[in-house]
């Protein structure tokens, strides 16, 4: 991205877009890339499939989505809890394992956009989970 030129929000002279604050007045810079911004207001409709955290800065968004665990993990778990009535020592070595097992499964849906560049560089880990809020951002 090109080094902008923006007017103070508190007393109009020329502050850079990336300035944490006025120098001739003090005042903090809000400024947001755009996109970002855009983001912003419609981060809770977002077209996920499913709660994400987010931080940003003026130039960079990051997402994460904590993964969830698939569905056999949940019937298996079922499955345990019915043959612990059986042998509670084979239930507890096999319950020590699923969960291993569950856990191993289990990653974060990672989401980084750094618009600093002329193209945004986007970089996830799961596509299909973010591909909703990329389009809706038309940065894809």
């Amino acid at each position: 991205m090109q080094h902008s030129v923006i007017p103070c929000g508190a007393c109009s002279s020329e502050v850079s877009h990336l300035a944490e604050t006025c120098p001739k007045c003090g005042h903090p810079n809000d400024w947001v890339h755009p996109q970002i911004k855009k983001f912003l207001s419609i981060k809770d409709n977002a077209g996920t499939k499913g709660y994400f955290n987010y931080t940003h800065d003026k130039l960079r968004l990051q997402c994460k989505a904590d993964g969830s665990l698939p569905w056999w993990y949940w019937v298996g778990l079922v499955g345990l809890v019915v043959f612990i009535n059986a042998s509670i020592v084979v239930a507890f070595i096999a319950g020590l394992v699923w969960t291993c097992i569950g856990f191993a499964c289990k990653r974060h849906k990672i989401l980084n956009i750094d618009f600093s560049q002329e193209k945004p560089v986007i970089e996830n880990n799961d596509k299909a989970f973010w591909d909703g809020l990329l389009i809706q951002l038309d940065v894809k």
